[in-house]
């Protein structure tokens, strides 16, 4: 399912989860496209919840398109009935190109996309909706459920939920709301930005079948000619913010910003400026939330987790402050987290 989809095998049994990687010409801004499929007529709606990343969305789904922010907090969605959603996760730092203003006015929120995109973003819904729902109605029966998370809104993380989104599309000890990594839309579709690489054109839950794959294709296709109608000049500062993200997601033993500013020869204040204006939280942020997805995954792995020595490798100064923070933001500690579900 990917980092960030918390209790990812009950995930799998509710919805599918594809994503495919984005043309070259949107690339320097484009992570990957998520599209999440469900079928659970006849059976009691599912929540999924994300933990987010540091990623912006912009999804498409039955009740509406929006910009999800970087969600700080836990983002989590209804899923019910037969549905789809499409998402797509920006690198992070890299929407700031298209939005051409401090992408933090976005984090916490979910703004409609036709702020951005104009009435074109509707049309671009309908037949992003159209084509694919029909064809999964003739293959539920083959198919199953499914439904996406991002992160992160997530995003993730998108939105690191969805969006948000996600990271996604889409939590946190740093409190907030909405979002991708923002908001929420939707009571009944959608999902954050669903997070973890990207998977290439195959799904993250092992590809689409023949019959969806063709119609995600074209989903796809739709959502990449409205990104080209306004494709921006690519920013190096947006790529450099991309690359101090994924140096702290990277790296484990980053731990500080103070590392992060001697590694890359930036001040501390220059490096919170750049992540406020390019990623829309800090960089302690973005430290903080790799340390939980890491332990997250972890519990979600289904193997005896050390927790001391697990605070240890992420830099906590022990276990109760990995258990606090764990707490804090997902909501129950790790150990209980952890245990297997009574049902």
């Amino acid at each position: 399912m990917g980092r960030g989809v918390l209790r990812p095998d009950v995930a799998a049994t509710r919805f599918r989860l594809a994503r495919y990687q984005p043309s070259e010409a949107l690339s320097p801004f484009v992570d990957y496209y998520w599209i999440p499929r469900w079928d659970l007529r006849g059976k009691p709606p599912y929540e999924q919840t994300i933990l987010p990343h540091p990623n912006v969305h912009l999804v498409f789904e039955a009740s509406g398109s929006g910009i999800f922010g970087v969600d700080r907090r836990l983002f989590t969605r209804s899923l019910s009935g037969l549905g789809l959603a499409l998402g797509v996760r920006f690198r992070a730092g890299c929407f700031r190109p298209f939005w051409q203003a401090p992408i933090s006015q976005l984090t916490d929120r979910v703004v409609p996309a036709a702020r951005l995109f104009g009435p074109r973003v509707e049309k671009t819904r309908q037949a992003i909706m159209a084509d694919p729902l029909g064809a999964d109605d003739d293959a539920a029966g083959a198919d199953g459920g499914a439904a996406g998370a991002d992160g992160g809104a997530a995003g993730a993380d998108g939105a690191d939920g969805g969006a948000a989104g996600a990271d996604g599309g889409a939590a946190g000890a740093d409190g907030g709301a909405a979002g991708a990594d923002g908001g929420a839309a939707g009571a009944d579709g959608g999902a954050a930005g669903a997070d973890g690489g990207a998977a290439g054109a195959d799904g993250a839950d092992g590809g689409a079948d023949g019959a969806d794959g063709g119609a995600d294709e074209r989903m796809v296709g739709y959502a990449e000619a409205l990104l080209c109608s306004v494709l921006p000049e690519q920013d190096p500062l947006a790529e450099q913010a991309a690359g101090l993200v994924s140096c702290i997601t990277d790296d484990p033993g980053l731990r500080r910003v103070g590392q992060l500013s001697a590694s890359s020869g930036l001040t501390v204040r220059t490096l919170q400026r750049l992540f406020a204006d390019y990623v829309g939280v800090s960089p302690k942020w973005v430290m903080r939330r790799a340390r939980l997805h890491e332990a997250a995954e972890r519990a979600d792995s289904g193997e005896p987790v050390d927790w001391a020595l697990l605070a240890a490798d992420l830099g906590y100064a022990d276990q109760a402050h990995l258990t606090r923070d764990f707490t804090v933001t997902i909501g129950v500690p790790p150990t209980r987290y952890a245990a297997p579900l009574s049902s």
